[in-house]
């Protein structure tokens, strides 16, 4: 008897399916979800200002945050220079957003913009070596969603706290 060449459906079907699962994790991974997008820079920015307060406790610093809406970074206190310098630690460093993510600062418990300290001269908020922070209240929104953003914030006492905004 002869036998047949080539591929049975059910071996063609089950092709088409690892092909098709396999599209679909490329795209999930690939991204181009912005409120996905939006809430990983959230959790990113939340871990970072945490990090850092551990870090300024236990080397005994002052850390300021300093923004321009596209960009973020931490400064180190030098008391002898009475000045904001740079970190050297890279992960507490100039953190780039991306294109279409900006973060603002905000009056505590206000929509209002924050006035702008004079060029980068003033941090935004700072956390202290005893453990305390400024309060502060900052705002990451995407370009492409009108209604959505996210709030990282601190009365100074109870901890940073993230939230979604509707």
């Amino acid at each position: 008897m002869r036998r047949a060449r080539g591929f049975s459906l059910l071996e063609l079907m089950l092709v088409l399916v690892i092909i098709a699962v396999m599209a679909g994790l490329v795209s999930l991974a690939v991204g181009g979800n912005p409120h996905r997008e939006l809430e990983r820079e959230a959790e990113r920015l939340s871990r970072l200002l945490e990090v850092a307060g551990e870090e300024a406790v236990q080397r005994g610093l002052q850390l300021g945050f300093f923004s321009d809406g596209s960009s973020y970074a931490l400064r180190v206190y030098a008391v002898d220079d009475a000045r904001w310098e740079p970190v050297q630690d890279r992960r507490l460093g100039r953190y780039r957003l991306p294109d279409n993510v900006i973060l603002e600062a905000r009056e505590q418990d206000s929509d209002a913009p924050r006035l702008p300290a004079t060029a980068e001269e003033l941090p935004l908020m700072v956390l202290m070596a005893s453990g305390e922070i400024t309060p502060f209240n900052l705002v990451l929104t995407h370009r492409d969603l009108a209604d959505a953003e996210y709030r990282i914030s601190s009365d100074g006492f109870s901890g940073i706290f993230v939230r979604a905004v509707p």
